[in-house]
């Protein structure tokens, strides 16, 4: 079933390139968000990992339509899980599922084993990046029953829906639309011979496709946070310079 935003995303294509074929639209659609997801690793999950003591090898099942694209962190909370309630926590309501929720009650006290913030990081790597259940290998076991979370970036893949298109989170694709919208007119507007050929016009909304690739990979690397580069270490704290009377140097 085709979704509001992918219905849209018709829309602005096809006011831009009248006549070009449904096949068409729909090869440049899939291929435009393929390259939008895998140069802004901006769709994420969180994957629960149940680490034994007896391998370093484990098989991620997202249990979505996706192929797992790159290791975005591999975390082990810093406490232990809650003594009630379930573990791994239940995810956030959205479309497809992508974060762990934080909740607490009266009958289950907040732990630390629920906050991304208190997680200590681990080390591992995906042996076949790019597939739809890869491999993750650790590279040092606790060798003791633990869960980890793993943070996954996340691409389309086939096969698609009914209707012939992929279905990514929704408010990604609300949120950026106009610029997956510039991506496929762009390259339509390469084809030549066509009523909607055009190198200018191809130019321009490839820049805009790369424009909203440069701001979701931003926002995704500083997760939405407004000013998140703005603090900086106080002068008086900093180690690279220290004032030995009139004269300036370098420490160590």
């Amino acid at each position: 079933m085709t979704t509001t935003n992918m219905a849209r995303l018709q829309d602005r294509v096809r006011i831009n390139a009248p006549g070009a074929g449904d096949g068409m639209v729909r090869m440049e659609i899939f291929e435009i968000l393929k390259e939008f997801f895998q140069r802004t690793n901006i769709w994420l999950l969180e994957l629960p990992i149940f680490i034994v003591p007896t391998t370093n090898d484990y098989m991620l099942t997202t249990g979505q339509n996706v192929v797992v694209n790159r290791l975005m962190g591999l975390d082990r909370p810093r406490s232990p899980p809650p003594p009630v309630g379930p573990w791994p926590p239940n995810y956030v309501p959205m479309c497809p599922p992508q974060y762990l929720s934080v909740t607490q009650s009266e009958e289950q006290p907040y732990t630390e084993a629920q906050n991304p913030i208190f997680r200590t990081q681990r080390a591992g790597a995906l042996l076949n990046a790019g597939s739809k259940c890869p491999i993750l290998r650790i590279f040092q076991n606790p060798y003791v029953n633990e869960t980890w979370i793993a943070t996954l970036a996340l691409n389309t893949c086939d096969p698609t829906d009914p209707d012939g298109f992929v279905t990514p989170p929704d408010w990604i694709m609300e949120k950026y639309l106009s610029g997956m919208a510039s991506g496929v007119i762009s390259r339509l507007m390469l084809q030549p011979g066509k009523p909607y050929s055009s190198m200018p016009g191809s130019q321009y909304h490839g820049r805009k496709f790369n424009e909203a690739v440069g701001l979701a990979r931003t926002e995704a690397r500083q997760m939405f946070t407004y000013g998140a580069q703005r603090w900086t270490f106080p002068t008086g704290w900093n180690s690279r310079f220290r004032y030995f009377g009139s004269y300036t140097g370098y420490v160590g």
